[in-house]
């Protein structure tokens, strides 16, 4: 075998193994070293069974083994021929080869200390009780002095206690990486103690080799935790009663290699709850800013007071008996994250959250600027960006009613102007700011104002982009490629790669489905804006009747051709399957619903664009009804997966909804959404009760229930209603079984039924 093939050879290898080192986790570079390894193997054995054969030409090597060795001993010689400038030589034989095998180890050994070093660090907790302070008042007391000192660090050796086990709760919930196998060492030096204390014959060698190999080989980075609590200050005549006094917390997170201290932060908390969650989130925004594997929008601030208010309004969350409680409660919330979570910078995870409570709170312009922050921070976060999306759809909607104060100017200018530096490149006509007449207060709620249509389709093509390029994110050949291309957001696309079971598939067509939806949602959004103002041209001169603005002839014309070029393309043919074969999912007549909802979707694309007779159709009778129940069953299954589709779907369908006929599909969606298991809707009631694109609905609902000639409550109403119950029994208590039983005589209803032990125990007194 020539030198030069060897050498070329051996290098690749080296700078694939580095490359692997670099980019994955030490696991991976495990199993592909293990896989090379096996593979060169047999390349050797193969090497040396046809070696021998050239030099004995009528014999075969007795076994594998002397066919490996010689192998081997030819390759080395091949490998040191260029640096022997020639020189054949004999075969390296036994030394040779352990020399070979002793280097190969050594650069394996690199290649785990490259491997590591690129991983974050582990944190070791067992050093948490360093920083406390010892109870060292017994012989001041004894001196006569220093009572008051000797109180006060009781109560600080009391709180660090509190604080230490609160801390190991916080910790783990921010999922922060554990410590070793052992408190204070590594995972060799724990496996040799437990070796040791084993008992069994030659566990004293087992444990020696144990340490000497982990004295040599590489081991992850680790930082230790210390945590004071610092002592309260002492009380005196100016100094101001206050009945929770904060609890300061010094940290240190320090290097055990060589003891320098990597990070130190005196935090302040109100209580020893808060002052843990700060002191968590401090410690973990360290360890992910050192973690190549964390993606950049799990952290933010250099303090992690975000990190800390995400697990204080964790705690805020209670029992959901009513919805007043939960509504209390998720105002709680946003009071926690409203400060630490609202500015550019903190943490991405922060934001979203902020932005999903305040959707539920009714302030739409508020979570859709943290989206927009999101957005112009970190443009391949694309949950945030699918959010994005959606409040954009909501917010462009002639249906819902802002709050008309004076941030709702300055939240739209903040909006606009983040979109005009993003979307600026892309050629969408996105203005800097808002207009005079962007924002129009309601006749019927002065309190409430609505946005202009000018604004809503520059909104709505916005929503439309962004939208666009979380599908394509989301595709196979994407997905594949930013899994090896982006390795801080490789947990992120490794949850779409279960491919055995096919959930991993599923859980990207559930969310690339639910995007299709949206898209099509906001194409019927554009197409309907454009009917009203057609309509609008012939009966009112070419004024809109609800808006005060002019005809907006540019953002118009450019949104309807965005629409007719996807429609053209074809891009909206697979959500209308979707859409329709959510809609017919329970339904008897399911074939006729789903081809009656796609032929109502198809015409309102089609309404100022309209088609020749056939245009939709471009087959034969007979092979478009094969394809189409084909179709059809391929959609059913999409549409089964995704939840997000299904909701999405409601809101399409709502938004065509003319009559009580056209909520039946609505309605047929929203089940679908919730009783998906893989939903993500705590409760459903409180998203579609306050969903912008579904409270009309409840509208109609109310002036219908005005009426004194209705009697029945709409399909939605009825709906919403049962939701609630579901939702909510707690609020229902005379429809809970035995709820209306008679009582017996001599008991009321408050007062509770004994149960059987207590019974067998009054009958013994």
């Amino acid at each position: 075998m020539a030198s030069f093939v060897v050498w070329v050879v051996f290098i690749v290898f080296a700078v694939f193994l580095g490359l692997i080192a670099h980019n994955f986790s030490l696991s991976a570079v495990r199993w592909v070293s293990a896989i090379s390894a096996l593979i060169l193997v047999c390349a050797i054995t193969k090497y040396g069974i046809d070696h021998w054969h050239q030099a004995h030409s009528n014999t075969s090597p007795t076994n594998l083994v002397n066919a490996f060795t010689d192998g081997a001993d030819g390759l080395i010689k091949t490998l040191l021929r260029p640096l022997l400038l020639g020189y054949q030589g004999v075969a390296p034989g036994p030394i040779g080869r352990g020399v070979a095998a002793a280097g190969l180890l050594v650069g394996y050994r690199q290649l785990e200390s490259w491997a590591m070093h690129r991983q974050g660090p582990q944190l070791n907790t067992a050093t948490l009780d360093d920083g406390r302070l010892d109870l060292q008042t017994s012989q001041a007391a004894a001196d006569g002095s220093g009572g008051d000192d000797g109180a006060g660090d009781s109560t600080g050796a009391r709180l660090h206690d509190q604080l230490v086990a609160e801390l190991r709760f916080r910790l783990a919930a921010i999922e922060v990486r554990a410590p070793a196998i052992l408190p204070g060492g590594s995972r060799t030096i724990g496996l040799a103690s437990i070796a040791e204390a084993s008992g069994a014959p030659g566990a004293g060698l087992a444990g020696a080799i144990l340490r000497f190999a982990g004295a040599i080989w590489p081991n992850p980075r680790q930082l230790e935790l210390r945590v004071r609590v610092e002592p309260r200050p002492k009380k005196t005549a100016a100094t101001a009663p206050r009945a929770t006094p904060d609890v300061k917390v010094t940290v240190y997170l320090e290097n055990p290699r060589n003891g320098e201290t990597v990070a130190t932060k005196t935090l302040v908390g109100g209580d020893i709850n808060e002052a843990a969650s700060m002191v968590a989130g401090y410690v973990a925004r360290q360890i992910f800013t050192m973690d190549p594997g964390t993606p950049p929008w799990c952290y933010g601030s250099a303090d992690g007071d975000d990190l800390a208010a995400l697990l204080l309004a964790g705690l805020e969350r209670v029992r959901p008996e009513t919805p007043e409680v939960v509504e209390t409660s998720r105002e709680a919330q946003i009071n926690q994250l409203w400060q630490p979570a609202s500015t550019f910078r903190s943490a991405g995870v922060a934001k979203y959250e902020l932005a999903q409570l305040l959707v539920l709170d009714d302030y739409h312009l508020a979570a859709l600027r943290l989206h927009a922050m999101n957005l112009d921070q970190h443009p391949r976060f694309y949950r945030g960006r699918y959010r994005l999306g959606m409040s954009l759809e909501m917010i462009a909607s002639p249906k819902p009613k802002l709050r008309n104060d004076d941030g709702a100017r300055r939240q739209l200018d903040e909006i606009l102007g983040i979109f005009n530096r993003d979307f600026d490149r892309d050629g969408l006509p996105v203005r800097a700011s808002t207009q005079p007449r962007d924002l129009t207060g309601c006749d019927d709620d002065k309190t409430r104002c609505t946005l202009s249509a000018d604004l809503s389709l520059e909104l709505l093509m916005v929503a439309a982009e962004v939208l666009r390029g979380v599908r394509t994110q989301l595709t196979l050949p994407r997905v594949v490629w930013d899994t090896f291309r982006y390795r801080n957001e490789r947990t992120v696309w490794l949850q779409y790669w279960t491919w055995l079971p096919g959930w991993g598939l599923r859980r990207r067509w559930a969310f690339h489905d639910g995007v299709r939806v949206a898209e099509l949602l906001v194409a019927i959004r554009i197409k309907l804006i454009e009917s009203k103002f057609s309509e609008s041209a012939v009966t009112a001169g070419g004024r809109p009747p609800e808006h005060g603005d002019e005809e907006p002839t540019a953002a118009l014309a450019a949104a309807v051709a965005l629409v007719d070029g996807n429609l053209r393309r074809g891009r909206y043919e697979s959500a209308i399957k979707i859409a329709a074969a959510v809609a017919g999912e329970a339904s008897p007549a399911a074939k006729q619903i789903r081809q009656e909802q796609s032929d109502r979707i198809r015409q309102v694309l089609a309404r100022c664009n309209p088609r020749p007779a056939g245009g939709w159709r471009l087959m034969t009778s007979a092979a478009e009804a094969v394809l189409h129940r084909l179709g059809g069953l391929w959609h059913l299954r999409r549409a089964k997966a995704s939840w997000q589709a299904a909701y999405n779907a409601a809101c399409l369908f709502a938004a065509l909804a003319d009559d009580e006929a056209g909520q039946d599909a609505v309605v047929a969606c929203l089940r679908s959404a919730i009783r998906n298991p893989r939903s993500e809707m705590e409760r459903g009631y409180d998203w579609i009760s306050r969903d912008p694109d579904l409270s009309f609905l409840k509208d109609r609902d109310s002036s219908r229930e005005s009426d004194p000639a209705s009697t029945e409550g709409t399909p939605f109403r009825k709906f919403l209603e049962d939701q609630k119950r579901l939702d909510y029994p707690a609020a229902f208590p005379a429809e809970r079984p035995g709820a209306r039983r008679r009582a017996r005589p001599g008991r009321s209803h408050e007062q509770p039924r004994q149960s059987k032990a207590d019974l067998t125990t009054a009958g013994d007194g």
